[in-house]
């Protein structure tokens, strides 16, 4: 799958799909402190086990980085995404300092828009890249990854698991 249509990523979106294992959170293996957290599956759909179709999702606690000798406050992200080959077709994205700028998506909407916090991505004619800002009851990972897998039809097997408890500290 070297080029995706809206087409096809919205038929690969609309397919019943199920994670091929359990949630486990994993330490990142970076040279960040503290690391990031994240879970990825391939996905399985109509019985077959598709490598190149899998969901991903990855969250980094607020912390201090030193710059020199600055100290920086890095607030928390959260990413969670379906992914087709290299492609990352539909996700949600949290991040309240990071700015996203839509460089693609043009005709749409938010086409230049300048979006902080919670956001959608959606493929484009132009492919990733475009988002559009959402509102959830809450920016808590589980909500945001149980609102992400209803809205891409996937079931994730054993349900959402929280993050390691020393990781808790997003959002409560």
């Amino acid at each position: 799958m070297t080029t995706l249509s809206v087409a096809e990523a919205n038929a690969l979106i609309a397919v019943d799909k199920i994670t091929v294992r359990e949630m486990v959170w994993i330490a990142k293996n970076t040279n960040h402190n503290p690391k990031f957290q994240h879970f990825e599956t391939a996905i399985k759909i109509d019985n077959e086990v598709r490598e190149d179709v899998y969901f991903r999702a990855i969250y980094r606690p607020e912390h201090a980085e030193r710059k020199g000798n600055a100290t920086l406050w890095a607030n928390a992200s959260i990413g969670v995404a379906l992914h087709a080959s290299n492609h990352r077709i539909s996700a949600i994205d949290f991040d309240d300092k990071k700015l996203h700028i839509n460089k693609k998506g043009q005709g749409l909407p938010h086409y230049q828009a300048k979006l902080i916090g919670l956001h959608r991505h959606i493929w484009t004619n132009d492919g990733y890249g475009y988002a559009e800002p959402m509102e959830l009851e809450n920016i808590r990972m589980e909500t945001i990854i149980n609102a992400f897998i209803k809205e891409n039809n996937i079931q994730l097997i054993g349900g959402f698991k929280p993050l390691p408890q020393e990781q808790l500290q997003l959002l409560l």
